[in-house]
Formats: C-alpha cells, sequence, structure tokens
C-alpha cells in the first residue's frame, strides 16, 4: 500500500512537472509564474518559503529548551518583515522588474556586486532571504555552516 502511494505521488509530481513546463518560457516564468498569480496564493507561497523545514524541527527544539522568548524571532519577526516589505518595498522592486535581492545589487551596483552580496550572504546567513544581523544570526549562519556552538562538528 505504502509503495503504492509513493508511486502514485511520484506520477502526480512528475504529471504536473510535465504540464508546467509547457507554460515556462523563461526565468520569470518559473520564478514569479509570469507574475500572474492573484495576492491571496503570492502571500501563501512566501510564507511557505519563509515557514518551511526549519521552522518545523529547528524552532521547535529551541522551544522546548528556551521556551516562546527563545522563538521570539522566528515567527512573529519573520512574519512582521515580510508585512514591512510588503507594505513599503514590494511596489519599488516590482516596478523595477526584479526577481531575486541579487537582482537588486546587479542593476544598482553591477555585476561583481550582484556575486559578492549573494555569496556572501548564502555563506553567513545560509539562505537569500535572510540579511545577517546581529549575534543570532551569526550564530545560525555558524551552524549551517557545521560549526556548532558547543564545539565539534555539525551534522
Amino acid at each position: 500500500m505504502l509503495i503504492a502511494f509513493v508511486v502514485l505521488y511520484l506520477v502526480v509530481t512528475i504529471g504536473i512537472g510535465l504540464w508546467a513546463a509547457k507554460r515556462v518560457h523563461n526565468s520569470k516564468d518559473y520564478v514569479v509564474a509570469g507574475r500572474s498569480l492573484p495576492l491571496y496564493m503570492n502571500t501563501a507561497t512566501v510564507f511557505a518559503t519563509w515557514f518551511g523545514a526549519e521552522t518545523v524541527l529547528s524552532v521547535s527544539a529551541e522551544f522546548a529548551k528556551s521556551g516562546l522568548g527563545g522563538i521570539i524571532a522566528d515567527p512573529f519577526g519573520s512574519s512582521f518583515c515580510l508585512v514591512i516589505v510588503a507594505l513599503f518595498f514590494a511596489r519599488a522592486f516590482y516596478r523595477m522588474d526584479l526577481l531575486t535581492i541579487g537582482d537588486f545589487y546587479r542593476k544598482r551596483y553591477g555585476r561583481t556586486m550582484e556575486l559578492g552580496t549573494s555569496v556572501g550572504r548564502h555563506v553567513v546567513g545560509g539562505d537569500d532571504r535572510s540579511v545577517p544581523v546581529g549575534d543570532d544570526h551569526r550564530r545560525r549562519g555558524a551552524d549551517r555552516l557545521g560549526r556548532r556552538r558547543h564545539g565539534g562538528r555539525g551534522g
């Protein structure tokens, strides 16, 4: 029974991929669905991107260790950040025809700065959506690179 569900899942996933491949003609179609999604769907995809496996796995462990005070920045701070960016910056970014933060750096400062900041964000912050600020983010970046706070190799 389990094998049948796994096979069904794979068939459906591959079918959706083949169907979607016919509709994707360039990077804008792939990254932002040609800018044709309704607001509710954009909102859901942004929150799904921000609150993924880290929220479920690492934040729950931190909550068990430190309580609500230990995780206040993750669900609440990130949510407020998304709302603030949406209210104050999204329209300008949309007008600039940006797909990623790296696109902003390329248009504003050139290709070298785009590559430098993109690499820097991945090395220090561990992903493309956060800007490492403060001790907490530096510590998380080190954890993602495999160096644990208490010594030893990361997993």
